[in-house]
């Protein structure tokens, strides 16, 4: 210990060096500030808490930059041998499909309650009877009883929103990412060589390989976030699930277009905060990101 401490400080003494530290995820998951108690983790995540573990003192401190996402995640309520459980909601924000965040990022949209009925394809009754009923046999349990819990071997009522979902699930199932709908049809789009194609966004946990459940944004939440850390910036990670047309970019924020809706939701994230947003993290990849402010302070 003594020896790393003496490695680690002989770094942060060195003025013409700086020394990043990288703490792990889940403020909103904390246990003592998230809210959602017993589905929090064991620790506490914050950055105070990350200088205290590490042996640094907050005096060291030059910047924070906190990275967020426009759609906060939770783990399944399913677990890996298909147990229906409960693994806490998000505040006050609601809980989103992949499919409604699919639709909404291919078109720089904001997910709103009506959208999918704006592309819903209009077919006699038996006939979209028709197409759930083959989407239910194709489609694996586990996956059914994601979208339809208890009631998941003989489902009644199915939405048009479920049909979707069991459609995007049994594609996904067979490793199919992009794929055509049977139920909506998408207006061409000049971005889009495949007009109707819809392109799954969704994600799954590392250990369990589920498929990780995705809500709107409680605001309050976030704010409060910002109060535990004092962020410097936000670095507002999966643009992608805003507007798929980013998705892998690189660049400067002045330098690529964004629609209004796209501009107005980064003023109303900076003025809800009070923080600014220095990067748009737009991939997986280290380049895939677009610069809208300084990240580092010199």
């Amino acid at each position: 210990m003594i020896r790393w401490l003496e490695r680690l400080y002989s770094h942060l003494d060195n003025p013409n060096e700086y020394v990043i530290l990288e703490g792990a995820q889940g403020c909103d998951l904390d246990l003592n500030h998230s809210g959602n108690y017993p589905y929090v983790t064991s620790r506490n995540v914050s950055t105070s808490q990350l200088l205290a573990d590490s042996g640094i003192s907050p005096e060291r401190l030059l910047q924070t930059i906190m990275v967020i996402r426009p759609f906060p995640i939770r783990i399944s309520n399913i677990t890996k041998l298909g147990d229906i459980i409960y693994t806490g909601a998000y505040g006050t924000g609601q809980e989103l499909t992949w499919t409604e965040i699919n639709v909404a990022a291919q078109f720089g949209w904001y997910p709103y309650k009506e959208m999918l009925d704006d592309f819903k394809i209009e077919y006699e009754e038996d006939e979209f009877l028709e197409y759930v009923r083959e989407d239910i046999l194709r489609c694996p349990e586990i996956y059914l009883k994601q979208i339809f819990g208890d009631k998941y071997i003989n489902p009644t009522d199915v939405t048009l929103l479920q049909a979707l979902e069991m459609e995007r699930l049994y594609y996904k199932s067979i490793g199919e990412r992009e794929y055509e709908s049977n139920y909506i049809e998408l207006p061409l789009t000049e971005s889009k060589d495949c007009p109707t194609c819809i392109y799954d966004l969704s994600e799954q946990t590392t250990v369990t390989k589920m498929e990780r459940r995705i809500f709107d944004l409680d605001i309050r939440k976030l704010i409060n976030n910002c109060r535990i850390n004092t962020p410097s910036s936000l670095y507002l990670n999966f643009f992608q699930h805003l507007s798929y047309a980013h998705k892998g970019l690189n660049g400067n924020y002045d330098d690529i277009y964004f629609d209004k809706p796209l501009r107005v939701y980064l003023d109303w994230l900076e003025s809800e905060t009070g923080i600014d947003i220095s990067t748009l993290g737009t991939g997986a990849r280290n380049d895939e990101r677009i610069k809208r402010k300084e990240l580092i302070k010199r």
